[in-house]
């Protein structure tokens, strides 16, 4: 059984990151602090701290506090990029606003309970909140959208990919109308209109995906470290046919 006190300091650090991602990273650093200083001086009375059942030594107890540490500066670093976005003005932007609020709409209206029911529940967020969820981080998926290829009328997300790497996040978004997926070889991004895409294969777990398009040509993008899942591409491709064809 994990440690009572460990046990409370993580469901508090857990709580208040729910309110500010960076006020939790900063209340991690003190929890992580005063667990060190409790514990040190449990040891120095001949005690021991035990985790999930297992008895802890010293310096296993010492190396668990610096992941801490370091698991706390990850989310801080995290929270303070997340930050600077919406202090960039990007989400007061006429056409960011519209496309939050178009994918709320169509979330609600229950247009991907298909894929889903999460997308619908979520749906009923308020805007504020919404936005924290899906916040377009510097050089994610979302900020490659929103400042390279401005959203459309009545275009909603429908997915996104980031990888951990502050240098090399963003690599794909899809939307009912377009996907924006980045080639791991150039490191460029290209904006395929769903409307405009015949069929497409993924083959290598993902490494490539290769698409034919309707004009006869076909589009290849390789490396690929994330990329749309088959099933919702297959699904906003159809989305985008059947709202073609009522057109």
């Amino acid at each position: 059984m994990i440690n009572p006190v460990i046990l409370v300091a993580i469901i508090f650090q857990a709580i208040i990151s729910k309110v500010s991602r960076i006020v939790g990273s900063i209340v991690g650093y003190i929890i992580t602090t005063g667990i060190l200083i409790w514990g040190l001086s449990l040891y120095a009375e001949g005690n021991a701290i035990a985790f999930f059942g297992v008895v802890l030594s010293q310096p296993v107890f010492i190396f668990a506090c610096l992941v801490w540490y370091g698991f706390d500066t990850y989310e801080f670093l995290k929270a303070r990029k997340a930050k600077a976005i919406i202090k960039s003005g990007l989400l007061e932007d006429t056409n960011v606003a519209k496309f939050y609020n178009n994918t709320l709409k169509a979330w609600n209206d229950g247009k991907l309970a298909e894929l889903n029911k999460s997308f619908e529940i979520e749906g009923k967020m308020a805007y504020e909140d919404f936005t924290k969820a899906y916040i377009p981080v510097e050089e994610g998926a979302l900020d490659v959208l929103f400042t390279q290829f401005p959203p459309k009328e009545d275009e909603f997300l429908i997915g996104y990919g980031n990888s951990d790497s502050f240098s090399d996040r963003g690599w794909f978004t899809l939307t009912n109308m377009r996907l924006i997926l980045k080639d791991g070889v150039s490191k460029s991004y290209e904006g395929l209109n769903l409307a405009d895409i015949d069929d497409f294969e993924i083959k290598g777990a993902g490494k490539k995906i290769t698409f034919k398009m309707k004009s006869g040509k076909e589009l290849e993008f390789n490396n690929l470290k994330i990329y749309p899942d088959k099933k919702y591409l297959r699904f906003a491709m159809q989305m985008q046919k059947t709202s073609s064809e009522g057109d």
